[in-house]
C-alpha cells in the first residue's frame, strides 16, 4: 500500500476546529440549564415587590381600597420588577379584588388577565381568596399559543438496510469486482457519540395538538471496520492477505425538523408524543483517522463530494415536559428523537472520485441509510392566550 504522511499541524488543525465547536455546544448547555434557575427571584428587586403587596394587604384589611390600588397600579407600573412573576401574580390578584369591591369589573378583567399572564396555571382558591373572586375567576382560562425552545442534544448513529459493496482493489491498485461477494465481509459499523444545540418554535392549533418547525446544529459520526483482500491478480485467486481497514467519520449537518407534536396534559408534568419529517443539509464530512492493515495514517480525508449532502426522512419520539419551582411560566424539556434517513447517505456514482480512497487505503463505501438517535434537553418558553367564557376555542 502506498503510504502518504503529511505533517500533523495539518491533522491539529482540523481536529482543533471541531473540538472547538464541541466545546461551543457544551457551553450552549451549561447556558441552557442556567436558564432553569430564575435569578430574579433571588434579587432584592423581588423582595421589594413582596414588602409592597403586604403593604397593599394591610391597606385592603383596614377597608383603604383607594390606597391599596394606587400603590399596587403604581408598583405594578416599575418595570425594574417585570420579571418577579410569583410577586407580580400576588399582586394582581389582590388588585383584582379590590377593583370587585369597587364595582371596576372592566379593570378587574385587565388585572385578572395579567394574573393569568404571570400564571396561566392559575386557579383562585376559595380557601384562600374572596368569594368573589373565585366566581369572578371562572370566566377565564388560558390556552397555550406559542413555544420557543432552546436545547442541547448528544446523538448517536444508526444503520439501516446496509448494502455490502462488492468491489475491491488488487495489489496493481486496479478496482476488482470479479470474485466471490462473501470474500468481502460486511463493514461494522460502531456509534460515535456527537452533540448539537437547536431551536424550534411551536404553535398551538389546539390545547393538545401543536405544530412545530426548528433549526438544529450537529456534530456526528461513527467508526467502521471492514477487511480488504488484496492480490497479484486481476481476478483474486491467489490472495496475498487481508487487511483490516478500520476508519473514524465525522459530520456537521444543519436539520430542520417539522413535527405534530401532542401534548397529553396540562399540569406540571406533560408527556407528549411527535412524529414527522426531518430535512438534513451535510456540511462537513472527513475522515479523521483511518488504518489499513495496522498502518495509521494522519491524513484528514474530506469525503464531502462522496456523500450525498441534502438528505431527509421520518421523525418521531417522545418528550417531558415539566414546569419547575423555580420558574411559573416555562418548562424544562426532555425530547427523544429517532431519524430515520430515506436517502442513501454515499453517492453511488461518485464512489471513486477521491483515490486516496481507494487506492491508498483501498476502501469503497457501501450502500447504507443512515438514522441516529438523539436526547436533548432544553427550556421551553411559552406564551399564553387568555379566554373569557364568551371565547370558544378549538
Amino acid at each position: 500500500m502506498k503510504k502518504i504522511f503529511i505533517p500533523s499541524s495539518i491533522s491539529n488543525k482540523h481536529l482543533s476546529n471541531f473540538n472547538k465547536n464541541q466545546s461551543l455546544i457544551i457551553c450552549c448547555f451549561v447556558f441552557i440549564m442556567s436558564l432553569v434557575f430564575n435569578p430574579a427571584s433571588l434579587s432584592g428587586q423581588c423582595a421589594e415587590l413582596t414588602k409592597t403587596v403586604k403593604k397593599a394587604e394591610k391597606y385592603f384589611d383596614e377597608g383603604n381600597l383607594e390606597r391599596s390600588v394606587e400603590l399596587l397600579e403604581k408598583t405594578l407600573s416599575n418595570r425594574k420588577f417585570r420579571t418577579c412573576w410569583e410577586e407580580i401574580k400576588k399582586a394582581n390578584v389582590l388588585l383584582t379584588q379590590a377593583y370587585l369591591f369597587m364595582n371596576k369589573d372592566s379593570l378587574a378583567t385587565k388585572s385578572y388577565d395579567d394574573v393569568l399572564y404571570a400564571d396561566p396555571m392559575y386557579k383562585a382558591d376559595s380557601s384562600l381568596e374572596s368569594i368573589d373572586l373565585v366566581y369572578f375567576a371562572r370566566r377565564f382560562h388560558t390556552v397555550p399559543r406559542l413555544t420557543l425552545t432552546f436545547a442541547a442534544s448528544l446523538n448517536s448513529h444508526s444503520f439501516l438496510n446496509q448494502i455490502v459493496s462488492t468491489e475491491n482493489i488488487n495489489g496493481t491498485g486496479m478496482i476488482n469486482n470479479n470474485f466471490d461477494g462473501n470474500a468481502n465481509n460486511k463493514t461494522v459499523y460502531s456509534n460515535y457519540t456527537g452533540a448539537g444545540i437547536g431551536l424550534r418554535l411551536g404553535f398551538h392549533i389546539t390545547t393538545w395538538l401543536e405544530i412545530a418547525a426548528g433549526v438544529n446544529y450537529r456534530n456526528s459520526g461513527f467508526k467502521l471496520e471492514k477487511t480488504l483482500y488484496t492480490s497479484n491478480s486481476d481476478d483474486l485467486t491467489s490472495l496475498i492477505s487481508n487487511e483490516k481497514i478500520n476508519i473514524t467519520e465525522r459530520h456537521q449537518w444543519i436539520d430542520i425538523p417539522v413535527t405534530l407534536r401532542i401534548n397529553l396534559s396540562t399540569k406540571s408534568w406533560v408527556p407528549v408524543i411527535f412524529f414527522g419529517g426531518e430535512y438534513n443539509q451535510l456540511l462537513y464530512a472527513k475522515f479523521i483517522n483511518s488504518s489499513r492493515g495496522g498502518y495509521t495514517s494522519n491524513l484528514i480525508i474530506d469525503v464531502l463530494e462522496q456523500r450525498q449532502a441534502s438528505q431527509y426522512g421520518w421523525i418521531a419520539g417522545l418528550a417531558f415536559k415539566y414546569r419547575p419551582s423555580s420558574t411559573i411560566k416555562d418548562f424544562l424539556t426532555i425530547n427523544m428523537k429517532y431519524y430515520q434517513g430515506l436517502k442513501l447517505i454515499n453517492d453511488p456514482n461518485n464512489k471513486y472520485a477521491n483515490s486516496t480512497l481507494y487506492l491508498d487505503l483501498g476502501y469503497v463505501d457501501d450502500d447504507i441509510y443512515i438514522g441516529y438517535f438523539e436526547v436533548s434537553v432544553g427550556y421551553s418558553l411559552t406564551r399564553y392566550r387568555t379566554l373569557h367564557n364568551k371565547q370558544r376555542f378549538r
